[in-house]
């Protein structure tokens, strides 16, 4: 506010009657300059002392001192400082949260002049916020350096003005004075959030945005379940892919096994029926037998020479069975004959 610091620099004594009009003509301009800044409710410039020396509300000024506010003593106290936010209060003539930015006025060698003084309605930033709010659940808030609540959307009145040193606005400028990002719990609705925050460069402020970590990680998880299922839709896919060619492999393995099979049984049975064919048609009879002296094969002749009979004609007939019925047939009454080999009975031609 250039005009408003010079006036105030300017501040020498003279005549009354000059005084009081350049004094009018600068409440004229403070009302003209804040007519273009909807958030500011008033300006004032205060002296060394703490006297009003104009305000932009009304003209001429009341007879009021603040030198026991605490944005007056902060500035003036403290050489190094030059800006100071106050603490939020309710404006005595229409209740709104009202704070109040003051602006240290120096001398070239750095006497305190006094200083410019703001009134600062919050429920215009408020409403901002609110038009300018991502989603309904984000959270948007001003806090003073030291932890302190200004403004908030959705607003809660409770908390106004309140030193938060758990919120994450304040953990942050504890780590980082310019800003930084920060997963906490919120002191003032329970609720875990993400919150990104920035220190304004020429004030004490700090503005913090925040979600709720469950709407921040929502597309995330959506994202994820999405991949997910995408996956295991492929999985199942190679799967079944995989189950479908091992069964065709099988397939496969046991047509060939089945075709090898039979091509064997087909070129044995082709054995058989030559070898069959052969003893058939030997002119001598001829039974082998196996280590248990049982049957294994018979020709036709054997049986026809010795008229054996069906049943001990099969494989797996014994010796002796029928060894008696040759012995029984050639009338002997007594089994006096040798086998010596349990593989091949030779019975000569009569």
């Amino acid at each position: 506010m250039p005009s408003s610091t010079a006036c105030a620099r300017r501040a020498s004594p003279r005549p009354r009657s000059t005084r009081r009009r350049r004094a009018g003509r600068t409440s004229t301009a403070l009302r003209a300059r804040i007519a273009a800044l909807p958030q500011v409710n008033a300006i004032t410039i205060v002296d060394h002392a703490g006297k009003l020396l104009n305000f932009s509300r009304y003209w001429p000024i009341p007879d009021v001192n603040i030198a026991d506010r605490d944005y007056f003593k902060a500035l003036a106290a403290d050489p190094g400082r030059g800006r100071f936010v106050g603490r939020p209060v309710r404006n005595r003539g229409d209740g709104a949260w009202t704070i109040y930015v003051a602006r240290k006025v120096s001398a070239s060698d750095g006497t305190f002049l006094g200083l410019v003084l703001g009134a600062v309605e919050l429920g215009y930033f408020e409403g901002l916020y609110r038009q300018i709010s991502p989603t309904d659940d984000a959270v948007v808030s001003v806090f003073r350096d030291d932890g302190m609540l200004l403004v908030r959307h959705p607003h809660r009145a409770a908390t106004i003005g309140k030193v938060l040193p758990t919120a994450a606005a304040a953990l942050i400028a504890a780590r980082d004075r310019a800003g930084g990002v920060l997963r906490n719990v919120s002191p003032i609705d329970g609720h875990e959030r993400l919150v990104a925050t920035k220190a304004l460069a020429r004030y004490p402020l700090i503005l913090s945005v925040s979600r709720t970590v469950e709407a921040s990680l929502a597309p995330v998880r959506r994202q994820a379940f999405v991949v997910g299922a995408s996956a295991a839709l492929l999985v199942s896919c190679i799967a079944a892919l995989s189950a479908l060619f091992l069964r065709q492999a099988r397939a496969l393995r046991r047509a060939a096994a089945a075709e090898e099979r039979a091509r064997g049984e087909r070129d044995l049975r082709e054995h058989c029926e030559r070898f069959g064919f052969a003893l058939d048609n030997m002119i001598q009879g001829l039974c082998l037998f196996d280590a248990d002296r049982r049957l294994v094969v018979m020709n036709q002749r054997f049986a026809e020479l010795y008229a054996v009979p069906r049943h001990l004609r099969e494989p797996g007939a014994k010796a002796e069975d029928l060894r008696r019925v040759v012995l029984s047939l050639r009338g002997k009454r007594e089994a006096t004959g040798t086998w010596s080999s349990p593989r091949r009975v030779r019975t000569p031609l009569r």
